[in-house]
């Protein structure tokens, strides 16, 4: 987690405009005023003269550095892949996809730990241990610090917004979580300071078309092990995705707002009777997850209703605190894993740790999905589907 610490938070701004872009942009030093005042919440900023061009902007505090590249031709496609794979954003949202594919220019921002662009990242590729990170780790920029991570997304935000002052892009790429917005959307969701929807991006996987005719497809949340330490992921289901993301936003804020990562077999959801519950698997078959993932499994309508447990209950106080990034329980060490499973809470709650427990989200979670839906203006269905799927479907 370190090394992935370690690499800077990117966000890219593409534009069709080269003409204008050319003359907004074309000496990066008259971004300062900008730049510093957008920054100065978080902190004091030097200019990195020698870091400076025509094409490159720098600036630093004493644990972060920021940097803005100016790029006059068109960025390689490779680097926006997850975005151009991903059928909500290819087929929801094609004016956002078709930018990226189309633009002519673009801006690329860095925001890394210390206060040498490169420096940290070429030292955690080289490796180094616990005892080594604990004493350098000022000069890292607080890389091992889980704090200073989302600080970074929160500079990163406010770098991006600015710049939308000085002209719109045709789209905004989020590094962090696989994610691209028009300017306008990105500018709403990133000057509301911490904010799930931005930080957790949702991936379908696994699409198919039932015998039914019904749709049936998963969930990752790209980005999730960043706030968490695992990868959140749901089962593929015939169920509306959008509620699927909506548990999965609720079940990062109830494992930062508790302290803890739910265990296998416990489960998740929301109150009232007809709501769904999801069990709780905690697997590693995927390689690229070496860190492992958490697989959330929508109980069938069928299966006994569970028994609420309010043991384990978080407030709601305390889940919108952890929606709004004020309340993290999870350790502050990037290096030290979240703990699985119950804590001591009570025997009563030892004893039914292999039954199902619901806890309360109230409406809260509700509430950024709709967002999020109405943000990104949805209308699904079977564009998710592949082509092949699509077309055989058509067939009488």
């Amino acid at each position: 987690m370190i090394k992935e610490a370690a690499q800077p938070v990117q966000v890219v701004l593409v534009f069709d405009n080269a003409r204008s872009f050319g003359k907004q942009f074309k000496h990066l030093e008259a971004l300062l005023d900008p730049l510093q005042k957008a920054l100065h919440p978080h902190g004091t900023w030097k200019h990195l003269k020698g870091y400076s061009a025509p094409n490159l902007l720098g600036v630093a505090s004493d644990n972060t550095h920021v940097t803005i590249q100016r790029f006059d031709k068109p960025m390689p496609l490779n680097g926006f892949a997850n975005i151009l794979s991903n059928p909500l954003i290819t087929n929801l949202r094609p004016d956002v996809a078709k930018a990226l594919l189309k633009h002519k220019c673009a801006l690329l921002i860095e925001v890394g730990p210390g206060s040498v662009p490169g420096f940290t990242q070429a030292f955690a590729a080289a490796g180094f241990d616990d005892a080594m990170a604990t004493a350098m780790d000022g000069l890292l920029g607080g890389v091992t610090t889980r704090d200073s991570y989302e600080e970074r997304l929160l500079i990163a935000q406010a770098v991006g917004c600015a710049l939308i002052d000085q002209m719109m892009p045709g789209a905004v790429h989020w590094g962090q979580s696989h994610q691209a917005f028009d300017g306008a959307t990105f500018k709403r969701l990133a000057s509301d300071g911490f904010n799930l929807l931005l930080y957790v991006g949702a991936y379908p996987y696994d699409a198919k078309q039932l015998e039914n005719g019904n749709v049936q497809l998963g969930l990752r949340g790209l980005g999730s092990q960043a706030l968490i330490g695992k990868m959140v992921m749901c089962a593929p289901d015939t169920k509306d995705w959008v509620e699927n993301y909506q548990i999965m936003l609720a079940f990062i804020a109830y494992c930062r707002s508790m302290g803890r990562l739910l265990g296998d077999n416990e489960t998740f959801g929301a109150d009232g009777p007809d709501a769904p519950v999801y069990e709780v698997q905690h697997n590693s078959d995927i390689p690229e997850l070496p860190d492992g993932y958490i697989l959330l499994k929508r109980r069938c309508d069928e299966a006994p209703k569970p028994v609420a447990l309010k043991t384990m209950t978080s407030s709601e106080n305390n889940l919108r605190a952890a929606m709004r990034g004020k309340r993290n329980k999870l350790p502050r060490d990037i290096r030290n894993r979240p703990s699985i499973g119950a804590q001591s809470v009570g025997a009563k709650a030892q004893v039914a740790r292999g039954a199902a427990r619901v806890y309360k989200l109230g409406r809260l979670a509700l509430g950024m999905a709709v967002l999020y839906f109405v943000l990104t203006q949805i209308q699904i269905p079977e564009s998710l589907l592949p082509d092949s799927i699509v077309a055989s479907s058509a067939r009488p």
